[in-house]
């Protein structure tokens, strides 16, 4: 893979990674990562299930939850439409997405692109992608923290601290 089609695939990643810890505040993320698997997918963000709403769920609320999972699997799309990359070069590797998005991709595109497109979040991504580069996977919690770094509501020895906190607790 070469680099650009890295830094695509990172952008994408942090993107969906960032949209979930926005649109599923209360949820779990697993990981995000850009290490190609077995069937060729040059990256994947994992996390729990949000797209299954229980049959007693009232209309408005199950509507909801589809729109924001919709935005959530366009996420990656508007990533890169955010940082100006054209129509043709966004939707690559997008698929996948586009079909989980269902009858709300529209929606799903829009919202993302809104989302998305705050200075803090822009910078969010970018800063979740450029770990992305730089480790190739992240777990949930460092993707937190990441993000928490990014947007402010951590400094940088805070954020260091809590690295080597991290580091310390793995090694023992």
């Amino acid at each position: 893979m070469t680099n650009p089609d890295l830094h695509h695939t990172a952008i994408h990643e942090a993107g969906h990674a960032v949209a979930f810890l926005l649109l599923f505040p209360n949820c779990y993320g697993d990981q995000v990562t850009i290490v190609p698997d077995n069937n060729g997918n040059l990256g994947l963000f994992s996390a729990e299930d949000v797209s299954v709403v229980e049959i007693d769920t009232p209309e408005e609320e199950a509507i909801d939850m589809f729109q924001r999972h919709a935005a959530y699997c366009c996420a990656g799309y508007a990533a890169l439409i955010v940082r100006g990359k054209p129509e043709d070069i966004a939707v690559l590797g997008c698929e996948i997405d586009f079909e989980q998005a269902g009858t709300y991709l529209d929606e799903g595109k829009a919202r993302a692109i809104e989302l998305l497109s705050s200075p803090v979040n822009i910078k969010a991504v970018e800063h979740i992608a450029n770990e992305l580069l730089r480790v190739k996977t992240l777990g949930w919690e460092h993707i937190q923290m990441h993000y928490s770094l990014a947007i402010g509501e951590m400094t940088e020895a805070e954020f260091d601290q809590w690295v080597q906190l991290t580091r310390a607790f793995e090694e023992a």
